[in-house]
């Protein structure tokens, strides 16, 4: 990729569950046992990491 690590299970998860399946960060957070800021930060950290790629099929 562009030097980021990888995607992990969990940030995928964080990101599908909120934009997909309508649950807040704060769920979230109990879920995973995190803090909701960590998962505020995941998913932005996420959405960054996405955006190339969201990119590409958009310009098709």
């Amino acid at each position: 990729m562009c030097g980021h690590k990888p995607i992990t299970f969990c940030r995928l998860l964080n990101w599908t569950l909120t934009e997909n399946a309508g649950i807040f960060p704060k769920e979230i957070a109990v879920m995973l046992g995190l803090t909701e800021k960590a998962v505020y930060t995941r998913l932005e950290r996420l959405r960054h990491k996405l955006k190339p790629i969201i990119d590409l099929f958009l310009e098709t």
